[in-house]
């Protein structure tokens, strides 16, 4: 895995999000314009906020933003950090909104295992990589589609920098400092 600093463009919603995402618009319209010929200027009102509010809702959870690449280990996903326990090399960030797909990751250190797990909600991991794919730190691997949690247990050599409570960022936000300048 390279540890140079560059910037990563990344499409603006996530490869993986349902289909229904690029519908919801449409459906949008269709059901203010079908509210708008029934009951006129009330239906307008009533419908046009909550369907245009859940709509950018699920807009702003697909996103993908552009990264630029955070020095040592980076975080797998945008989140809060739930559990840091440097004893054990062991990390879990809460990611919003109980399947389980379990990613190990061999690095020049030794393997790190990534654990995503699915909300109730959705329960849906999509994976952009398969078993014997090469990864580049800071690549995306998948999806978790309305994903509660990112469970990471680190390689030797590995010295967690984030704490309980600390807000991180997929890719950018570094959480763990590596011995001699090596990286996963």
């Amino acid at each position: 895995m390279a540890l140079s600093r560059h910037a990563v463009r990344w499409p603006v919603i996530a490869r993986g999000a349902p289909a229904g995402i690029l519908l919801a618009p449409v459906l949008v319209m269709v059901a203010i314009a079908a509210a708008v010929l029934a009951f006129e200027q009330m239906a307008l009102g009533a419908l046009t906020l909550p369907f245009g509010l859940a709509f950018l809702a699920i807009l702003f959870f697909f996103r993908d933003p552009r990264r630029v690449i955070g020095a040592g280990v980076v975080s797998p996903a945008d989140g809060r950090v739930l559990v840091a326990d440097p004893a054990a090399g062991r990390l879990a960030i809460f990611m919003g909104v109980s399947d389980g797909l379990v990613w190990e990751i061999e690095t020049r250190l030794g393997p790190l295992e990534l654990t995503q797990v699915a909300g109730i909600f959705a329960r849906r991991i999509v994976p952009y990589v398969r078993p014997g794919d090469k990864v580049k730190k800071g690549q995306r691997i998948g999806l978790v589609r309305f994903g509660s949690r990112v469970e990471l247990v680190l390689p030797p050599g590995c010295r967690l920098v984030v704490a309980v409570g600390d807000r991180v960022r997929a890719g950018a936000s570094t959480i763990a400092e590596v011995q001699d300048g090596l990286g996963p």
